[in-house]
């Protein structure tokens, strides 16, 4: 099943995508609906997908769970740095450098991952997922959102946005899993159900975004090239050098390679669309990964084979 998991999944999300831009195209999307659709998914959507992915997961062995844990958390100390470093060395411009950093720090390891592993591994694979990238929802909505404001001339981030409902939604979901704290089911399945629409959603206001735009402005950015390459290759294979000589479970290998094989998050446009001149080229960066990401994403399973 699994290249038609992953064959499967990427069709469903280019679907929407087109969607998306058809609805742009038709008038039934504009600027306005973009930026109203996005603020739904990133403060109540996207919040109720966290919650609802630690709801479900039984607690497992408390050491190997550390373990994960640690290195998740590392790693996205880590990417910070090597982002910073490469929008440095390849010299982007100094008004585009936090969304190209954005880009390379923050994969799509929920949205496209879930399915994908899912499909691959089994439902513990969503465990693992979920365990291994509980960093990113904290770093996305302080870190991230300082980047955008910095490409903004230097607005100042003020605490009510680090206080997100995305972050505290991040914060609630690791006390749910450590503490091991019940949720009632109406709880669960109400922050499953609406956490449900955040996928779906997010494709298409992409699609959306990106009909703003001539076609030709999609692939004439030759950074962003660059930066697929890094994000679908070089660090997935560092990822995996690490966790081979960490675990023996290969499912854990499998899920922490591939999730952090993802393209490039869709997260960056719907915060994005919060700062005005920086959608374009998080949109872009989207779907240049996301396209790209049809024949790399089976190049890293064929590689987890051997």
């Amino acid at each position: 099943m699994g290249y038609l998991g992953i064959i499967d999944t990427m069709f469903k999300l280019f679907a929407l995508l087109l969607l998306g831009y058809f609805f742009n195209k038709k008038k039934y999307f504009d600027e306005d609906t973009n930026a109203r659709l996005s603020n739904m998914v990133v403060q109540f959507t996207a919040p109720a997908l966290i919650i609802s992915s630690v709801c479900n997961i039984e607690a497992a062995n408390k050491m190997e769970v550390l373990k994960i844990v640690g290195i998740g958390v590392i790693i996205y100390i880590v990417m910070p740095i090597l982002a910073f470093l490469i929008v440095k060395l390849i010299r982007v411009e100094k008004d585009k450098a936090g969304i190209y950093q954005m880009l390379i720090i923050f994969s799509n390891c929920s949205f496209m991952s879930y399915p994908i592993v899912q499909a691959l591994y089994g439902d513990a694979a969503i465990f693992y997922n979920t365990l291994f990238h509980m960093p990113f929802n904290i770093l996305i909505f302080t870190y991230g959102e300082y980047l955008l404001a910095k490409d903004e001339g230097g607005v100042k981030v003020k605490l009510k946005d680090i206080l997100s409902p995305g972050l505290l939604a991040a914060l609630a979901a690791a006390l749910i899993y450590f503490a091991e704290i019940p949720v009632p089911s109406f709880i669960a399945e109400t922050a499953s159900f609406l956490g449900g629409i955040t996928t779906p959603m997010s494709m298409i206001i992409l699609g959306s975004v990106l009909g703003n735009y001539p076609i030709k402005d999609l692939f004439n950015e030759k950074k962003l090239y660059l930066v697929a390459v890094i994000k679908l290759i070089v660090i997935p294979i560092a990822v995996w050098l690490i966790f081979k000589n960490v675990f023996t479970d290969p499912i854990i290998i499998g899920v922490a390679t591939l999730s952090m094989g993802m393209p490039a998050a869709s997260m960056c446009v719907m915060l994005s669309l919060k700062y005005e001149g920086q959608e374009k080229t998080a949109s872009v960066g989207v779907f240049l990964t996301t396209l790209l990401s049809m024949v790399s994403i089976p190049a890293i399973y064929i590689l987890l084979l051997k």
